[in-house]
């Protein structure tokens, strides 16, 4: 099940430098894969952090964050099988400046 997460979403030091998409269920699924595209970017870095939640309102982080620097496409793999029944990713730039990026999420079941 592939999910559209951001299309072009802004993310401005000068305001919040983080930001959350929305929950997706996983039910039926235990493999995530998500990508995404840095259109613009002002700011030191965007990261990437898989989360998953139970109950809509604890979020733990699942892995490590993955760093973007480069304009452009990149397809991260979730570490280890996803066992919660939502996950979201958040958005955080690094630096002052902008970035605006896109992002989907793929849930597989393995």
């Amino acid at each position: 099940m592939n999910q559209p997460l951001a299309t072009r979403l802004s993310l401005d030091s000068a305001g919040t430098s983080s930001e959350v998409s929305q929950p997706v269920s996983t039910q039926g699924f235990n493999t995530v894969v998500w990508d995404a595209t840095l259109y613009a970017l002002t700011a030191t870095n965007v990261s990437f952090q898989l989360q998953e939640s139970n109950d809509l309102e604890n979020w733990a982080n699942k892995g490590t964050a993955q760093t973007q620097t480069d304009l452009g496409y990149k397809l991260f793999t979730a570490e280890g099988s996803v066992t919660a029944a939502y996950v979201r990713i958040q958005y955080t730039i690094t630096g002052s400046g902008k970035a605006i990026v896109a992002a989907g999420l793929t849930l597989s079941a393995q």
